[in-house]
């Protein structure tokens, strides 16, 4: 047998082989095994808690100290942080106190578009919960854009997951407040229950200091 015939042979194992898998019906149609794919979450009340906790490590920590060095009211005695290069106007948008802000607050938003985009996929009798879990959701948004106003003037307002063939307008300010206000009175309405039952005599105080916040 030649080498032609050997090469012959070898190419239509191969060939059959391609054509015998690419046979199998949903073979390209699988689950990815480096992550949580939505074919297979957002079935229990529990898969709902883990990505409604997932939101809150985006909320703020002690970066909020450096916030006043940013200010008239703080200063930042070393000169070459970032908070100094902001203070001096000397800065733009690559500045790292700049970016990070905006990168944290935005993904912050992004894992709540997450969650209002898919909760209702799970099935649950538990409404009570569900509408606990869309109103922390809400709540944690609204949040991220009272900051993001407030820094940073218009900014996109982003309401559900990004891809790539979504376009993203720029809010303007008085649209980022609006759209705040709506998310606050929204979110006390579900959050409601959980207010009532465990801050119970304080619900005036809070609803009114929810109310009363403005970008």
């Amino acid at each position: 047998m030649t080498t032609k015939h050997i090469s012959i042979i070898v190419s239509a194992i191969v060939l059959a082989s391609f054509v015998i898998t690419g046979c199998k019906k949903g073979i390209l149609n699988t689950a990815p095994n480096d992550r949580l794919s939505t074919d297979v979450f957002w079935k229990t009340e529990n898969d709902a808690k883990l990505a409604v906790n997932a939101i809150y490590p985006f909320l703020d920590g002690v970066n909020i100290f450096v916030w006043d060095g940013t200010s008239d009211i703080g200063h930042t005695n070393a000169p070459f942080q970032a908070e100094a290069l902001l203070e001096q106007g000397v800065y733009d948008a690559l500045n790292s106190r700049v970016l990070t802000e905006w990168n944290n607050a935005y993904s912050g938003i992004a894992a709540s578009n997450f969650v209002l985009e898919n909760i209702d996929k799970v099935t649950s009798t538990n409404t009570a919960l569900i509408n606990q879990f869309k109103g922390e959701a809400k709540a944690l948004r609204a949040y991220q854009y009272i900051k993001l106003a407030a820094f940073y003037g218009d900014v996109p307002l982003v309401t559900k997951p990004i891809n790539i063939l979504l376009r993203c307008p720029m809010g303007l300010m008085s649209c980022i407040q609006r759209k705040v206000t709506e998310e606050r009175c929204f979110s006390i309405g579900l959050l409601f229950y959980i207010i009532q039952r465990f801050i119970k005599p304080n619900i005036s105080t809070i609803t009114f200091k929810l109310f009363r916040f403005t970008v």
